[in-house]
């Protein structure tokens, strides 16, 4: 039977292990349970892993080149920030927008229904379309960005900072490290100045950053 405390042999493993493995993949190589390695993991401070139920099915190369170039086009990768009580948290999140009539649902269940769809009515009532948009929030857009990453090209830079981004998530009780939380910090300012001149360069498009 398994001891209920880790050896430092097992924290050498799942160190090793944790950050190409998935979580199934070392609770077997330890023969410890899932939630064990989780709670392991948060203790070590170790980066962040999807939790079961978050995985989704990566489609074909070609839905995902398609679904490039709309984020290129149509969508945002985004930082952002909000305050409770003393600390700020950020929020990593990928959002494609559009007006045309199912759509985005389309689209949603190809990619296994990741993320949510929310509707919204354009001021000026009637004569403008629902507006809608698709959103992939925190874990799970590291997987959907490693695969539309090699069919980006206007926002590749962005996809790349939202990555390096995703590794400065770890488990540490709602506190980090003055060094982890400026370096949080920087890439969140990093994503708004390349926000802001990808909306300067596009012409047309709306002021501020997206």
């Amino acid at each position: 039977m398994r001891s209920y405390f880790w050896t430092s042999r097992e924290d050498r493993v799942l160190r090793d292990l944790y950050a190409s493995a998935t979580v199934e993949a070392v609770s077997r190589r330890l023969g410890r349970s899932v939630a064990a390695v989780h709670t392991r993991a948060r203790r070590l401070c170790l980066p962040l892993k999807i939790r079961r139920g978050k995985v989704f099915k990566i489609p074909n190369t070609l839905l995902c080149a398609y679904t490039a170039g709309l984020l290129d086009g149509e969508g945002s990768i985004q930082i952002n920030h909000s305050r409770h009580r003393r600390d700020r948290y950020w929020r990593l999140a990928v959002q494609i927008s559009s007006s045309a009539p199912g759509f985005l649902e389309a689209l949603w269940r190809a990619w296994d229904r990741v993320g949510t769809i929310s509707y919204w009515q354009p001021r000026g009532g009637d004569r403008h379309r629902r507006a809608g948009s698709w959103r992939v929030y925190s874990g799970q857009v590291e997987p959907f960005l490693r695969a539309l990453l090699p069919y980006l090209r206007l926002k590749k830079e962005h996809a790349r900072v939202a990555l390096a981004f995703r590794r400065c998530v770890v488990y540490s009780r709602g506190r980090l490290t003055s060094a982890l939380s400026c370096r949080r910090t920087g890439l969140a300012h990093k994503m708004l100045r390349l926000n802001a001149k990808t909306a300067k360069a596009r012409p047309g498009s709306w002021r501020g950053v997206r």
